[in-house]
């Protein structure tokens, strides 16, 4: 979803260990699956009942119901009062990568 501009935003419910700017690979699992990276613009926290219907499709969904179902699977429970950590990213092609470190 990253890689087809439907996902540019995660949450997680803990302090990813992220700063505004920096520049991480893609994987798939354990493995990285492509050169390409993503690029994190913003951080902030958020209670999970708050997501609105354009943070949905940010994530990469369709529905609350989707979303909410696929957060069950991964993290076990939805509370709607939990407090998460918000991840906005940019996608960053191998070429656009390659060309900004030339410049720098």
């Amino acid at each position: 979803m990253i890689t087809e501009g439907r996902k540019t935003q995660t949450r997680r419910p803990r302090n990813p260990n992220l700063q505004i700017g920096q520049t991480i690979r893609l994987k798939r699992g354990y493995a990285l699956f492509l050169p390409d990276s993503i690029q994190v613009t913003d951080i902030y926290k958020q209670h999970l009942g708050d997501m609105t219907a354009h943070d949905i499709i940010c994530e990469g969904f369709h529905s609350h119901e989707e979303f909410q179902e696929a957060w069950m699977n991964i993290y076990g429970d939805w509370n709607p009062e939990q407090l998460v950590w918000v991840i906005e990213f940019k996608h960053i092609k191998h070429n656009e990568t390659f060309k900004e470190k030339r410049r720098g």
